[in-house]
């Protein structure tokens, strides 16, 4: 079984401290939390694959695609699922013993 999780930050957790440099030669310091997953079963429900967790997360965003093909829903699930703003996670249970 695979679920929907939305990233949020761990704030019981210690933020680690990042630094970066604008282009302009600024530099910058921070903290950051780290991320958790939040399942939201009683959104997406319960999936029997990770494609179909896919296709119920993009068609959540974009219901006019629900007939495209799931290579299509596999590229725009990117937006979602990667990169430094990604907001959601597929995990797959673990199941019970």
């Amino acid at each position: 079984m695979w679920v929907i999780c939305k990233l949020v930050a761990d704030r019981s957790a210690t933020p680690k401290k990042v630094s970066g440099t604008w282009a302009n030669g600024q530099t910058m310091e921070g903290y950051m939390y780290p991320d958790k997953a939040v399942p939201l079963v009683e959104q997406y429900g319960k999936h029997e694959t990770r494609d179909d967790a896919v296709v119920r997360l993009v068609t959540e965003y974009y219901p006019e695609l629900k007939d495209s093909t799931l290579e299509h829903l596999k590229r725009l699930s990117k937006e979602f699922l990667t990169g430094s703003m990604k907001t959601y996670k597929i995990v797959k249970l673990k199941p019970v013993t």
